[in-house]
């Protein structure tokens, strides 16, 4: 099996590590009190649970605690920074902290509701095929698609998806000797790649608030042939599948 190192628990390490040394620089009197206070602050504590959190659904509550958590360490900084002091003793300054609140909810509301709006078109099966070259294309944009692709020798391809939900089943397919790339682009959307379960797979995607994951049984690597799905994910997901057995 393949392990990924999360990043909710780099964040919770990182911020578990800074208590740490913090705690024994604390004690051997190399650093002040204003430091120590910022470090072990409630308001530090939920600014890193934000960060950690920012990577799951729903994504609002992450971008609410870490905002929350960073504009109220503000006033912690005042020490150091004597200039903020005006500034955070000026009630409409705080005003932003409910006006963002309420912005990022309503946004993610919207959000949830045109996925939900998608989600329920009707998505019939639709039978497709891979270029002469063997490469697969696909792009969808606020909508849904429920994709078969027909046999053929897999060499790679391009997938970008906007604001939509994409099921690639290519199961009946095979997969061409040596390193075959399906790049992807997905927007806050979703992509499933239904596999045949003796395809080794690797991903390698990059992206904010976006994961990526092979929920089958590990395949042992072979020289011979290897997809590897890369690309950007942006509040989003990639699954990897096996396909359904009648």
């Amino acid at each position: 099996m393949k392990f990924r190192l999360g990043w909710s628990r780099i964040v919770l390490a990182i911020y578990v590590l800074l208590l740490v040394v913090t705690y024994v620089l604390m004690r051997k009197d190399i650093v002040g009190e204003v430091f120590t206070g910022i470090v072990f602050s409630w308001q530090l504590l939920i600014l890193f649970l934000g960060l950690a959190r920012i990577t799951t659904r729903p994504v609002a509550l992450g971008l609410i605690l870490t905002f929350v958590g960073a504009f109220t360490l503000l006033p912690l900084f005042t020490d150091v920074f004597p200039v903020l002091t005006g500034l955070v003793s000026n009630q409409k300054f705080w005003i932003i902290v409910p006006v963002f609140v309420a912005a990022v909810i309503i946004v993610s509301e919207i959000v949830r509701y045109c996925r939900a709006k998608v989600e329920k078109r009707l998505r019939p099966a639709v039978q497709s095929g891979l270029g002469e070259d063997g490469m697969l294309y696909e792009r969808v944009s606020f909508a849904s698609r429920n994709c078969i692709v027909e046999e053929g020798v897999l060499t790679g391809g391009n997938v970008h998806v906007n604001s939509g939900t994409a099921v690639i089943d290519l199961s009946r397919c095979s997969l061409a000797d040596g390193i075959s790339v399906i790049d992807v682009d997905i927007i806050m959307g979703s992509v499933c790649l239904v596999l045949p379960h003796d395809w080794y797979v690797e991903l390698r995607t990059s992206g904010f608030a976006g994961k990526a994951r092979d929920t089958r049984s590990g395949a042992e690597r072979t020289a011979s042939r290897t997809l590897l799905v890369k690309g950007n994910i942006t509040f989003g997901s990639l699954i990897v599948k096996e396909a359904d057995l009648d």
